[in-house]
This record gives structure tokens, C-alpha cells and sequence, in this order.
């Protein structure tokens, strides 16, 4: 039990901040293009408290760590997981589908961002090796580098409702995003398939590998 709640402790602020951070980005990119809601809502805010989602954002990611633990696995990188939707009135935006691309794009750039950030928290550990709290931050930043990278990827598939999709759609002339689109009602569905079949992992667990490497030969964590 105590190393379950150790395990649960490390990546229980990685994970909350890697699915609220870019609600965050997000609702600062909306405010720019023109629209309000988010901040009439009170979710412009880097504060990850009113972007958090009971279930998507605590529960369920940390939930399956906590299976994954007890079962004696080793928590995989690709976690289910998310925050509160973020209110976004398309009518208020400067041209909607310019703007869409733009929304999209914030969230898995601010999960490179937070990648990069707990990379840097990383580096500082490992300069500091004698430091009391250096293990710890060692392994909390670790984790916060790989679900940031993992959430980032994930979130660049190109199938709606998923930003990668929103990105595809914004790029794509009038009638072939209409069609494009249609799919959007079964797209969670399509990637809880993918998910629960490991075919995910497959496809994402590469590019996964390959962009935490890059990220430690970059800041010469290696």
C-alpha cells in the first residue's frame, strides 16, 4: 500500500497539470481570437482547479496507475484521461475555421511546453543529486516529461473530435471537411478501440521514444 500511494503521489501533479495546462492555452488563444466564454467562465487560468474534470482528470488516469500497480505492471505512457470541456462560441471568433486551427494546435503545444518545463526540473535534479528533495523531483519529472509527451502525441491524431482532427478539418476546403466531419459522432469510440487493442501503443509508442530522446539529447540528459 505504501508504494501504491508513493507511485500514486509522483504522478498524481504530472498528470493533472499535463490534461489542464492546455485547457488553459486553449482558453488564452479563444480569448485572443475573440471569444469571452472562457474567461466569463472562469477558466482563464493557468490554476489547474477549474479545469479539472472528477473523473477524466483524477479518477480514471489515476485509477488505471493504481490498477496497473497493483496488478504488478509497469504504468504504461498512454493514459485515458480529461479535463472539463472548455466552452468555446465559435460565433464570436474572427474566422471560425482560421480560429479553429489555432485552438487545436494550443493543446499539444502546451503539452511540448510542460514536456520541456519538467525536462528543465529534470536537468536541475540530476546538477543536484545531493539535494534532499532531488530524487523525488527526479522521478516527478520524468514522469511529467513522458505523460506530457505521450498526451501530446495522442492529441495530434487526425480523427475529430481530437484536435489533430480539428487541425485536418481547418486545412481542408469547404466540402471536403463537411464530409470529413460525419465521423466525428464515432470518434472516441474509434480511439477507445484503438486503445483497449493496444494498436495505440503500437502506432504511439515509437513516437513517443523518439521525441523524449530528442528532448533529452537537447538538454543533455543523457
Amino acid at each position: 500500500m505504501q508504494q501504491l500511494l508513493e507511485i500514486l503521489t509522483l504522478y498524481a501533479l504530472p498528470v493533472i497539470f499535463a490534461l489542464t495546462i492546455p485547457e488553459a492555452a486553449q482558453a488564452m488563444v479563444a480569448d485572443y481570437l475573440g471569444d469571452r466564454s472562457a474567461r466569463a467562465n472562469g477558466r482563464l487560468t493557468l490554476n489547474p482547479t477549474p479545469h479539472i474534470d472528477p473523473i477524466g482528470t483524477i479518477a480514471l488516469p489515476l485509477g488505471m496507475i493504481a490498477l496497473t500497480t497493483m496488478s504488478g505492471g509497469a504504468v504504461p505512457p498512454l493514459l485515458l484521461g480529461w479535463a472539463k470541456p472548455l466552452p468555446i462560441d465559435y460565433g464570436q471568433l474572427r474566422n471560425p475555421k482560421w480560429a479553429m486551427r489555432w485552438l487545436a494546435a494550443a493543446i499539444p503545444a502546451a503539452n511540448l511546453a510542460m514536456a520541456l518545463f519538467w525536462a528543465i526540473l529534470l536537468k536541475l535534479a540530476l546538477l543536484n543529486p545531493e539535494s534532499y528533495f532531488a530524487e523525488p523531483l527526479r522521478k516527478m519529472a520524468e514522469i511529467g516529461v513522458v505523460m506530457n509527451v505521450a498526451f501530446g502525441i495522442l492529441m495530434l491524431i487526425p480523427i475529430l473530435p481530437f484536435p489533430g482532427g480539428r487541425i485536418v478539418f481547418s486545412l481542408l476546403p469547404d466540402k471536403q471537411a463537411f464530409t470529413y466531419a460525419k465521423h466525428e459522432p464515432y470518434g472516441n469510440w474509434i480511439v477507445l478501440a484503438l486503445f483497449f487493442s493496444g494498436i495505440l501503443k503500437t502506432i504511439l509508442g515509437p513516437l513517443i521514444g523518439i521525441v523524449v530522446g530528442l528532448i533529452a539529447v537537447v538538454l543533455n540528459l543523457v
